[in-house]
């Protein structure tokens, strides 16, 4: 075993990960769709499904109560609000991933993607009522006070955080400064920090340098726009090394195209990546569209209860295609 050409990679990645933890199991992930949280755009009408004889009645409903509000309702009223809750209320009650940006929410979504944005820098989720860190981003306010993963906040400022919905998360973490009570596993009481809100630049490579003689280690933090840039510009800082740790532990996912791009430097010409497929779309699948930059090199790839989405398709791509051994915790999926 110790004179496999992947022993050294091996050893040197679980040492990397959690000491003890055990190397995931094969899931079923090609199908998974890159959506961290499902974003509802009205843009233009779509046509109702034919096999719903209801979806008829039930949206002329909704444009009779409009219009008998916006006619009879004793007061004028302004009724672009009205629309806008109505669209939260319907989203509250499906799963917990599902949520309506408006344009002010959907501009920071967009900017967590592009650049930098201004905020306490920290990315969360709702589960089960309360509001979890998936990730802090390096050199952000909370890093640099100590929030950590898997932090779960239950007060923001004087407010109780619990039950809080998504949506309604970050205009409360929008002040100047923000203060959070959060609860950490191991951790018998609660913890107080304070944040001062910050311009933070949104890096998506924490970290790349050698881990070892001939092993690379890059650590990617998310997905954004440009991490693939900055994936390859690392990769070359280091030599192309003939052996390579991809860190992706608390990577919470990103955009989907970035997770294709990073699975086909991986893979051959051809090869199936990731598939998706839905109630009302026709399925798609995406396949490498060329040759990877680094298709012989000893792979390993750390993953942990965080990483999401994008990460799971890179790490099911990875697998799926026997190009390389995964070490850590079950993923998020």
């Amino acid at each position: 075993m110790k004179n496999h050409p992947l022993y050294s990679l091996f050893r040197t990645a679980a040492t990397a990960a959690a000491k003890g933890a055990p190397r995931s199991g094969r899931s079923p992930w090609r199908g998974l769709l890159c959506a961290g949280l499902l974003m509802v755009a009205l843009l233009r009408p779509a046509a109702l499904p034919a096999q719903n004889s209801d979806a008829a009645p039930q949206l002329q409903k909704l444009v009779e109560v409009y219009r008998f509000l916006a006619r009879y309702y004793v007061d004028e009223v302004e009724m672009a609000p009205l629309v806008e809750q109505a669209i939260k209320g319907m989203l509250d009650e499906l799963d917990p991933h599902s949520a309506y940006l408006d344009a002010e929410q959907m501009e920071s979504v967009a900017a967590s993607f592009d650049g930098e944005f201004s905020g306490i820098g920290v990315e969360f989720n709702i589960l089960r009522d309360t509001i979890i860190v998936v990730n802090t981003i390096a050199g952000g306010p909370a890093e640099r006070v100590g929030v950590r993963p898997n932090d779960r906040i239950v007060r923001i400022d004087t407010l109780d955080a619990v039950s809080m919905r998504q949506v309604d998360v970050p205009k409360h973490l929008r002040g100047k400064r923000v203060a959070v009570d959060v609860v950490r596993r191991g951790v018998g009481e609660r913890l107080h920090f304070v944040m001062v809100r910050d311009r933070i630049p949104l890096n998506t490579v924490d970290a790349a340098y050698m881990a070892a003689d001939g092993i690379g280690y890059i650590k990617v933090n998310r997905f954004g726009r440009t991490t693939m840039s900055e994936f390859r510009e690392a990769y070359e800082r280091l030599g192309r090394p003939a052996k390579l740790i991809l860190d992706l532990r608390g990577n919470g996912g990103g955009l989907l195209e970035q997770a294709i791009g990073m699975a086909e430097f991986f893979l051959p010409r051809g090869a199936l990546i990731v598939s998706t497929e839905g109630r009302g779309v026709p399925p798609r699948t995406f396949r490498a569209q060329s040759d990877g930059e680094d298709l012989d090199g000893a792979l390993v790839v750390l993953i942990d209860e965080v990483s999401a989405s994008a990460s799971e398709i890179v790490t099911g791509a990875v697998q799926d295609w026997d190009r390389g051994v995964v070490v850590g915790r079950p993923s998020f999926g």
